[in-house]
Order: C-alpha cells, then structure tokens, then sequence
C-alpha cells in the first residue's frame, strides 16, 4: 500500500542520503577535524537510519584521515570522529 507517508519517508531518505555524501566530501576538503554530530532528518524505518549510516561510512573511506563514524541515535543524531590532516 502506498500512502503519502511512503513517499515522504523515501523523500527523507534520498535527502539524508545525498547529505551524507555531502557531508563527508565536507569534512575532507575542509580538512575538519575532532567530534563532529550530524542532525539528520528524522526516518521513521530502521533499515532506512541503516542506509544512511553505510552511505556515510562508504563515504568516508575516499578520506586519507582516520574516520570514525556511529550509527544514527533515536534522536537522528550521528556522531563522527575525524583526525585533521593538515597538508598545507
């Protein structure tokens, strides 16, 4: 059965998505470094949280610093931890 509330959370999705690709290449130019919490927007299907947490750890393996990246809390919140690279 497809409903508005389908097509919204797939909305989310692909948004929560391109984000974390964003996201990371961020990080990456801006050499950012430390602890770094990305408020996603809220998704109400766990394996959907789960597909953004591996888009952004796929992401983040093109990084040359260490990356260290959580799964997505109840709140929508991801934790990443980065070390800087500093190549100036």
């Amino acid at each position: 059965m497809f409903g508005q509330g389908t097509s919204q959370e797939k909305a989310i999705l692909d948004v929560n998505l391109e984000a974390a690709k964003q996201i990371a290449r961020e990080l990456r130019l801006r050499d950012i470094g430390g602890i770094i919490v990305v408020d996603f927007i809220d998704m109400t299907d766990d394996s959907n949280k789960r597909l953004v947490y591996e888009e952004m750890k796929k992401a983040v393996e093109k990084d040359r610093s260490t990356v260290g990246v959580s799964e997505l809390s109840k709140l929508g919140l991801m934790e990443i931890t980065r070390k800087r690279v500093m190549c100036y």
